[in-house]
């Protein structure tokens, strides 16, 4: 089973291609199933009208869904049916949820508004930059291999969401490094170039003998690469796959918006948008 969501689990290991995607959008859960001739249908919908930000999958199989402002479901058929599990949370905002393996138990983590969380690889709050991407200023997501943490692949858009929301488009672009970052090369194999939404969710997912990549955007199309990022392909339509209000936005034809065309932002932050 893949899981494909803007806050989620995005690297998946599995011991072949799965036959069944999951996917996380402002509008609820999609579940698709490949047919006999390998093409993704849809299998089912669930928690519709529900902006899902994340999905990840506990070692039982149970799958785990954060949303905005209902907090945490939960689903133990694939993705079909869904229940609230909000017992002890205080904030139902949740933007991340991860399941992981710590100090020898299984725990899950969920990131919510109001809450920021930092995280240091050396303990002592020491950082080192990478390479810029290629036309990427707003780096996100980001997926490594499993069994290849040199290798890379990132999706983003050129300037910042005022920029995309002034001229209309993302201008969003993926890339791909095979030295852990060092450098990057532009993809463009089968995706749009300029294109108006930007890209809302990035899995990979690895098995023995080969691995897949699959791209969402804020318009609701799923692309998929089977050859290492050379060649994509729209394989499947849902609703948005949108971190926050991006997708809003970036519609096409969309009317002004009170929060969005009128952003406000401290001195720093109005620089960095007038130079994008």
């Amino acid at each position: 089973m893949i899981l494909l969501s803007p806050g989620g689990t995005a690297v998946q290991r599995q011991e072949g291609p799965s036959a069944r995607l999951v996917v996380g959008t402002v509008e609820g859960i999609f579940v698709f199933k490949r047919d006999a001739e390998r093409r993704w249908v849809q299998a089912g919908r669930a928690l519709e009208g529900c902006f899902v930000s994340a999905l990840t999958r506990l070692e039982s199989g149970a799958l785990i869904a954060g949303t905005h402002g209902l907090g945490v479901a939960r689903s133990d058929d694939g993705g079909l049916t869904w229940r609230l599990g909000n017992a002890g949370l205080s904030h139902f905002d949740v933007w991340v949820v991860k399941a992981d393996r710590l100090a020898g138990r299984e725990r899950l983590f969920a990131g919510t508004l109001p809450a920021h969380l930092f995280v240091s690889d050396d303990g002592a709050a020491s950082w080192r930059s990478g390479e810029r991407l290629p036309g990427i200023d707003y780096p996100i997501p980001l997926v490594a291999h499993p069994d290849d943490p040199d290798l890379l692949f990132v999706a983003g858009g050129e300037g910042w969401p005022p920029n995309w929301y002034q001229i209309g488009r993302s201008r969003a672009k993926l890339a791909r490094s095979r030295d852990g970052g060092r450098s990057w090369q532009r993809l463009l194999g089968g995706l749009p170039d300029g294109q108006r939404p930007t890209f809302g969710g990035l899995a990979l997912e690895a098995w023995d003998g080969g691995f897949a990549v699959r791209a969402a955007d804020t318009d609701g199309q799923i692309y998929e690469s089977r050859d290492g990022g050379d060649r994509w392909s729209v394989v499947a339509e849902a609703a948005p796959v949108s971190k926050g209000e991006q997708y809003r936005g970036l519609a096409k034809g969309r009317p002004p918006l009170v929060g969005t065309d009128s952003l406000l932002f401290a001195e720093a932050g109005q620089r960095r948008v007038s130079q994008a």
